[in-house]
């Protein structure tokens, strides 16, 4: 992870949940989360526990903004939010923009 996101702060968001703050415009962003999410497919780690999938897997919500004030951050971290479970609702290991 460390390789892909080397410049971005990464902080757990609660539970399973983790946020990136990024400064890389959007383009950028994007392909650092696509080469994630492939990175992590390709490590085809074995999930005993899930009773969703044998196999790790990773849901995505993207909101991308530029914030001004306080109030924006509630709201980037809220739609941020709805399309991580958007993703989940979608069947798991894809991401929502």
């Amino acid at each position: 992870m460390k390789d892909i996101f080397n410049e971005v702060v990464v902080c757990r968001y609660g539970g399973e949940e983790f946020s990136i703050i990024s400064r890389l415009d959007e383009i950028e962003t994007i392909e650092n989360i696509k080469r994630f999410m492939k990175h992590l497919r390709e490590l085809n780690i074995i999930h005993e526990c899930s009773q969703v999938s044998d196999r790790i897997t990773v849901s995505i919500g993207i909101e991308i903004t530029r914030i001004i004030n306080e109030e924006d951050i509630y709201n980037l971290v809220k739609e941020a939010d709805e399309k991580l479970y958007l993703s989940k609702s979608l069947g798991k290991n894809t991401d929502t923009m």
